[in-house]
């Protein structure tokens, strides 16, 4: 397939007031989101990326004692959490998100700080997406070494979950997962930084695909060869920083250069700026999507991010990045959409953070 890059600024803002109330010209309702953005109409695919996801922060011994402190309990568990973002979900829109977590059983816990697992269980909700798929490379999918990550695989495939960034071995750790929606294809690429080596190590049974600049701009050229569009998550930066550094910068231009259609990065736990670079938009950080930190303001806000491309009678073609932000309340319920004053200010920050603070305008028709 050809790939045709745009030439001018692209990025549209996207504030949910409303799953009901469709708005035309600063506010839009998430639902349109779904659909195919505020683009949705024949020819065009979209597919919806969010950032951090804790399903359950103990796991077993959460199970075991449903008054385990900071965990969360089976009703807080329930699809309570997923309610805005299923609710608002249309078919053949994929969606893409970090999990940052192991799933199941098995496996050594490893001698860290924090130490993550979820029941299987949990990911029975996601079935209810179309086309959904995990980025796994992150400092959490070794949590319980590479047992640990070959049941999360398995738990992933028993429920029909898509996975990009982890594998058996690190061949298939850094291959794209890809996406087919009629005959056109997405590629999603995930690479992520853990402090311990032994994470990348492909021959102990299982790893995650590491921030390595020549394996990843491989990847990303093998795929933008023969994809619509090639997508990379990539799990760095510096926690709780709202501003990314010049790493971040270098290595996503780069995947940019190669052809990446979209870098979203996570790990942060909070927003990040975004930039238009060659046609492509680079998100260096969208914060926690479905977890329980809600201490303060930035972990407890996030922005889901929409690319809908459309191929033109001449085969050509146009792609569109919307983005919506995001409120977390309370735990047991999940994101939900904001009103439009802390929309507009949620975007405001995202805005001050990025290199051009005039990056995100209005919707349209594309």
């Amino acid at each position: 397939m050809r790939r045709t890059a745009m030439a001018n600024s692209n990025i549209r803002m996207v504030i949910g007031v409303r799953l009901v109330v469709a708005y035309t010209v600063t506010v839009s309702s998430l639902c349109s989101i779904f659909s195919g953005c505020s683009a949705s109409g024949s020819g065009s695919v979209s597919v919806l990326i969010g950032g951090d996801c804790l399903l359950d922060r103990y796991g077993e011994a959460n199970h075991a004692s449903a008054t385990t402190p900071g965990s969360l309990s089976e009703e807080q568990s329930s699809d309570k959490r997923w309610a805005t973002l299923i609710g608002s979900a249309e078919e053949d829109s994929a969606f893409i998100f970090n999990l940052e977590t192991t799933v199941g059983h098995g496996g050594d816990k490893k001698q860290k700080r924090f130490v993550f697992r979820a029941p299987i269980e949990a990911f029975a909700v996601l079935g209810s997406f179309h086309h959904p798929i995990a980025a796994l490379a992150n400092n959490h999918s070794m949590d319980y070494g590479p047992a640990g990550l070959v049941a999360t695989i398995d738990a992933l495939d028993r429920y029909g979950i898509g996975h990009a960034g982890a594998g058996k071995n690190a061949e298939e750790a850094s291959e794209a997962e890809r996406i087919l929606v009629g005959s056109e294809a997405i590629d999603v690429l995930s690479f992520g930084f853990d402090e311990d080596k032994n994470s990348y190590d492909g021959t102990k049974g299982g790893c995650i695909a590491p921030l390595d600049r020549n394996s990843m701009k491989k990847r990303v050229e093998a795929s933008s060869s023969s994809s619509m569009a090639t997508i990379v998550m990539l799990h760095w930066g510096i926690e709780y920083d709202p501003d990314f550094n010049g790493y971040q910068q270098d290595i996503a231009r780069n995947l940019v250069e190669a052809g990446a259609s979209l870098v979203i990065g996570t790990g942060p736990h909070v927003k990040q700026g975004i930039e238009e670079y060659r046609g492509s938009l680079i998100c260096y950080s969208l914060g926690n999507l479905i977890f329980d930190d809600l201490g303060s303001d930035e972990t407890a806000t996030t922005f889901i991010v929409c690319l809908t491309i459309k191929r033109k009678a001449d085969g050509t073609l146009k792609r569109r990045y919307e983005i919506a932000p995001l409120r977390t309340r309370t735990i047991d319920e999940g994101p939900s959409p904001t009103d439009e004053r802390d929309a507009s200010r949620l975007v405001s920050e995202i805005s001050r953070r990025s290199p051009n603070p005039k990056i995100i305008g209005r919707p349209d028709r594309m």
